[in-house]
């Protein structure tokens, strides 16, 4: 329930100021937790990150904040260990802020995992690797692996630049 108080002769104006102020940026702040929107900075560790996309709902929205985040790729692969894995998540964004937001997957092997998802939308990031040749000829490593069933994988506006074998499969 919402309380309007109207001002007495004993607050004046600066003290209603700033309690429309504190109200705003109460408004913001729970305006962000009640869309599912998650933030991810530079400097942001693999495990960091993980724990944002476990944590995501139906419908939320993981935002990368402009840069670059090396990532050490699962090496050898298989059997989900990409250091950053979307499991059984549906209508979730990742959305990379318009200013350049490269995921650096450093050296071979497996960078993310989509297992079990569908209607996911990745937008406008770019995912580089070193390049490093695969050393077993007998593995398939892509710096994007999909699992299982997933449906209605959207890239729009993705790059993938200077991967091992494969970049998606």
């Amino acid at each position: 329930m919402l309380t309007i108080c109207l001002p007495s002769s004993e607050r004046g104006f600066w003290f209603w100021r700033n309690q429309f102020f504190r109200l705003a940026i109460g408004f913001v702040l729970m305006s962000d937790t009640l869309a599912g929107i998650h933030h991810i900075r530079p400097g942001d560790g693999a495990a960091a990150i993980q724990a944002i996309f476990e944590r995501a709902q139906s419908g939320d929205e993981i935002r990368f904040q402009p840069g670059t985040y090396r990532i050490k790729p699962a090496y050898p692969a298989g059997h989900m260990k990409a250091p950053l894995r979307l499991i059984g998540k549906t209508g979730i964004t990742l959305l990379g802020a318009e200013d350049g937001v490269e995921l650096f997957s450093d050296g071979p092997g497996e960078l993310l995992l989509f297992s079990g998802c569908s209607n996911m939308r990745n937008e406008n990031i770019t995912f580089r690797s070193t390049g490093a040749p695969v050393e077993n000829g007998d593995w398939l490593y892509s710096m994007i692996m999909l699992y299982s069933r997933n449906e209605k994988l959207t890239f729009e506006d993705c790059s993938f630049l200077s991967f091992g074998n494969h970049a998606l499969s």
